[in-house]
């Protein structure tokens, strides 16, 4: 069995009560001019990436 520290667990917490999951509709205010590009497995949308690097072409991956 692992011996798992408090302050590893305290510090675990914290970062999950920093993750906020967004809808595609939040990403697009938040970046209105980025490409949002679904992640997909088995065919439905597992999650969004809005890549830094990628041109704005919304139109490609409008689904």
């Amino acid at each position: 069995m692992a011996i798992v520290c408090p302050r590893v667990i305290v510090v675990a917490d914290d970062i999950v009560r920093e993750v906020r999951l967004m809808t595609r509709r939040q990403l697009q205010r938040l970046f209105p001019q980025s490409t949002i590009i679904p992640k997909r497995v088995g065919g439905l949308v597992k999650s969004w990436i809005v890549p830094a690097w990628f041109p704005a072409a919304q139109e490609i991956h409008r689904g």
